[in-house]
């Protein structure tokens, strides 16, 4: 089958790994696969790298805000170039481009909803979503929460979603000479606990409101022990977080902002647990990565993170309501039970090749395979 992914970017977050694994996957069982872009090449083009390693052709649109009106005929012109039997699009922007670029060409159209998107900015968007979706002929969406979410602000009916998880297999963890290292290249060697998280720093992901509480949980540390907090990622808020970590830090509780690691997954095996505090979530690609290394988990209750905590078996897992926690003395005492819980046994929610399987049985479906 030929098979062309759509998506906004590829810079590598997590959406753009999801659909990475599924279009390697589907090359290794035979299928044609290829890839657009509607924005440039990445900085760090190290998912580009694994899809060309792959066999797929990667095409970049270079697009921009004024481009929104000529996009969907630079679209159906890549998709002309490929010839796909079906065409994936992923996110939203992609998603309502693939409407309009395949209308009437006849060529089926899986549409994916990745997050629950709650910036007010966002309503144009949803308008033109509700507009078009008809145009699609599958919708799926990485959760169920994601799914309630979109159903709602686009007025569409749930039934119309067919939830498939991201694919997530084991995490090779980093060696304990790796993590020594890492915790001494933050400068957290003398820590006795560390909690750490991994994601972009912007406001979705709420690494402010973990700073915010920061207070409760020092107050946490046991005397003569000194616990590290390690946030890795880089983004928009960067600076104003750096800032703020200067201000915090202390004798019983130091924070670190190492920025992006392409190794990330593999250091979270330098921490005693994972927190996550973000305002909005489509997935939680870097919690499920979490539960793979057997860690006891802190999350906010944003969207699809309670869906998936209540599913990791045998790990500890606490949801934290951060509206209704401004002290931060519930999230301190979750990730004082986390730091001494110890770690589960590696558990997986859905493996890639069970995602890859459900998107296979969707193509089949629609190209009457």
């Amino acid at each position: 089958m030929k098979i062309v992914s759509l998506i906004t970017d590829l810079d590598p977050a997590g959406a753009e790994r999801v659909l990475t694994d599924l279009v390697c996957n589907l090359i290794a069982r035979g299928h044609s696969c290829d890839v657009v872009s509607l924005m440039p090449p990445p900085a760090d083009d190290c998912l580009v790298d694994a899809l060309q390693t792959a066999g797929a052709r990667v095409a970049f649109l270079n697009a921009t805000k004024l481009d929104v009106f000529v996009l969907p005929f630079l679209v159906r012109y890549a998709l002309q170039r490929f010839e796909p039997e079906i065409v994936h699009s992923h996110m939203m922007h992609a998603n309502l481009i693939s409407r309009l670029a395949l209308a009437g060409s006849g060529v089926p159209l899986v549409n994916t909803i990745h997050i629950a998107d709650r910036r007010r900015t966002q309503g144009f968007y949803f308008m033109l979503d509700r507009m078009t979706v008809r145009k699609s002929m599958a919708l799926t969406a990485v959760s169920k929460a994601a799914a309630r979410f979109h159903s709602a602000v686009c007025r569409i009916p749930r039934k119309q979603f067919r939830v498939v998880y991201n694919g997530c297999d084991y995490v090779e963890p980093a060696t304990p000479e790796e993590c020594r290292e890492f915790r001494k290249w933050c400068m957290m060697e003398d820590c006795t606990r560390v909690i750490g998280s991994v994601g972009r720093l912007d406001r979705q992901k709420g690494f402010d409101r973990l700073l915010d509480r920061a207070s409760a949980i020092s107050a946490r540390v046991p005397e003569g022990e000194k616990w590290g907090i390690i946030i890795i990622g880089d983004g928009p808020e960067r600076d104003e977080l750096e800032r703020r970590v200067r201000d915090l830090n202390s004798s019983r509780l130091v924070f670190a902002l190492p920025g992006y690691r392409s190794d990330a997954r593999s250091l979270m095996a330098a921490f005693d647990a994972f927190v996550m505090p973000s305002r909005y979530e489509g997935y939680g690609l870097t919690l499920t990565e979490a539960m793979s290394l057997g860690l006891p988990v802190v999350t906010s209750t944003a969207d699809s993170l309670p869906e998936l905590c209540e599913q990791y078996q045998g790990g500890f897992a606490q949801c934290i309501d951060f509206l209704q926690d401004p002290d931060g003395i519930r999230l301190a005492k979750a990730l004082s039970e986390a730091v001494n819980a110890g770690r589960s046994e590696p558990f997986i929610l859905c493996s890639v090749a069970s995602m890859v399987d459900q998107y296979e049985s969707i193509y089949n479906e629609l190209t009457g395979n």
